[in-house]
């Protein structure tokens, strides 16, 4: 998570862990759009630490 913040780490993953299972969700209903939408951010917000430190 490119953090040295155990708080922070968990918060992440917490956040991408609930964006994964709502794209999982999506694409289970058939709403491959949304899924895909979700996945993304899920992936931007991972990705977001990653300049911080």
């Amino acid at each position: 998570m490119k953090t040295d913040s155990k708080s922070v780490a968990i918060q992440k993953a917490e956040g991408m862990w609930a964006g994964y299972l709502k794209a999982w969700e999506g694409k289970l209903a058939g709403r491959d759009g949304d899924a895909e939408a979700l996945f993304r951010a899920a992936r931007d917000l991972a990705q977001t630490g990653e300049s911080e430190s």
